[in-house]
């Protein structure tokens, strides 16, 4: 069975386990904890990647209709989950951001035709507004090409050499700002998603467009934590990620009250985590925020 399967008795003694539960259990320190409230989701850490799990439990009676004890059955919901996550985004993007661009497009193009006086205004506001959305559309469909894949496409890449590669970029795009780059000189391999230099690609953008500077600064390093991962961090000195955004991205999920401004770090997020990676965010000295993905080593996947 793909379920773990976990029989109590009455008093909440473990009885018998599956194979699958088993695997499970050995990561979960404190299941005993869990069995007089069990919660109807956990997240565990397994062969380095965290996972979200459904648990549902049931009684189940001897012949005479007795109850003799529990059910538990312990199901892999991480792909269902991460796909709603996605849904719950990209519906936020149709029903707020689009729509609010769209309307202030649709005022500024009707003041042009009642007021001629407005057009140089109300132009360069138009021209903003649909450059953004053809820069929404853009990420909206890179998510897609997450979101519509039924397993993991990885890759062997030299994390060095794929962050010189995406900065170099980033100076040719965008002269007026300064990247400071530091990697190592030996090679740092990881198998990540394909799509990796998609999520850098956005945290340059992101540090780039998210200050108040005309000619920011943007500091990325490459640095090798023992011998089982790899950290790429992402600083500038801008206004930093309001603690919304960190929130929303932290807890995993948006409400009409909580939710972020784009897309960008949600699709990093997808993209370091089809790498088995984690994002993290940190505040940076003096001001400004420094984001870091955190990817495991080649040879250490290998030895999970």
């Amino acid at each position: 069975m793909d379920d773990g399967i976990v029989v109590l008795s009455e008093d909440g003694r473990v009885l018998d386990t599956n194979r699958v539960a088993e695997d499970l259990l050995a990561t979960l320190d404190s299941f005993d904890d869990h069995l007089a409230s069990l919660p109807t989701e956990v997240e565990l850490t397994r062969d380095g990647e965290r996972r979200r799990y459904e648990l549902r439990e049931s009684s189940f009676e001897h012949l005479r209709g007795l109850v003799s004890g529990r059910l538990v059955t312990i199901r892999d919901v991480t792909r269902t989950y991460r796909h709603q996550q996605r849904l719950a985004v990209l519906n936020r993007i149709l029903r707020h951001d689009l729509r609010n661009d769209l309307n202030v497009i649709q005022g500024h193009a009707e003041l042009i035709a009642t007021d001629p006086s407005a057009t140089a205004d109300s132009s360069a506001v138009i021209r903003s507004k649909a450059t953004r959305l053809v820069d929404l559309a853009t990420k909206v469909r890179e998510a897609e090409q997450t979101l519509g894949r039924t397993d993991r496409l990885v890759t062997a890449v030299d994390v060095g050499d794929l962050v010189t590669e995406r900065v170099t970029e980033a100076r040719r795009e965008r002269p007026f700002a300064e990247f400071v780059l530091d990697v190592p000189d030996d090679p740092v391999v990881v198998q990540s998603s394909d799509l990796l230099g998609v999520a850098l690609d956005n945290l340059l953008e992101n540090a780039v467009v998210h200050t108040t500077s005309l000619s920011p600064t943007v500091e990325v390093s490459v640095r090798r934590v023992g011998d089982s991962a790899v950290e790429v961090a992402v600083a500038d000195y801008g206004p930093g990620i309001p603690p919304q955004e960190r929130n929303v991205l932290v807890d995993g999920r948006e409400t009409p009250l909580e939710h972020g401004s784009g897309i960008g770090l949600w699709l990093v997020n997808w993209i370091v985590s089809e790498s088995r990676g984690t994002v993290s965010f940190g505040e940076n000295d003096p001001t400004g925020s420094v984001v870091t993905l955190r990817l495991p080593l080649a040879n250490a996947r290998e030895r999970s």
